[in-house]
């Protein structure tokens, strides 16, 4: 069995390649599907001509993978199992693609991006930290204020009597 759909494929310790999924299907129902999913239909984008009128644009076919298949392919070239060349022709991918998932693999860079929500969710999660710091240091400031006003009503104000005579005294000696 080729290895197809890698990206939903687990490679075995003998090299074999076995997919769960496609285990109940025949070869060619599992290439159609794996060739669907790492094979997107064209998409059309709209654009604003020089004049302002709207035009249809066929844009490219912009594949994503999996951050594993890369993975996968990566070390199958690695492992010299393919070759560079092998490996772009059976997955229809540039080999200049593949040469940038193995300098990421070799560096240990081939990592998932995180998506648009979750680097929203840090932005805010920075900001609220930003703002619970800013309250932490109001608190702070209070403290020390409201401890200076206590210390400041403590001293002894109050006029020199016949009865704190001796306690003035006794710092004067």
């Amino acid at each position: 069995m080729g290895v197809a759909a890698v990206g939903a494929v687990g490679m075995l310790e003998s090299g074999a390649v076995l997919c769960d999924a496609f285990q109940s299907l025949s070869w060619e129902s599992a290439m159609r599907i794996s060739t669907e999913a790492a094979f997107p239909q064209r998409t059309t984008t709209a654009i604003r001509s020089r004049w302002g009128q709207e035009q249809a644009e066929v844009g490219k076919i912009r594949r994503k993978f999996e951050v594993e298949f890369k993975r996968q392919v990566a070390e199958q070239i690695e492992l010299g199992r393919l070759t560079v060349g092998q490996a772009a022709r059976e997955y229809q991918i540039s080999p200049s693609a593949i040469d940038r998932w193995r300098k990421r693999f070799r560096e240990n860079r081939l990592v998932d991006k995180p998506s648009s929500r979750e680097r929203m969710l840090e932005a805010e999660n920075e900001r609220l930290k930003a703002k619970i710091g800013d309250l932490v240091m109001q608190i702070e400031h209070q403290k020390k204020l409201q401890e200076y006003i206590e210390r400041s009503r403590s001293v002894d104000t109050s006029v020199i009597t016949a009865k704190n005579w001796d306690q003035y005294r006794k710092g004067a000696k």
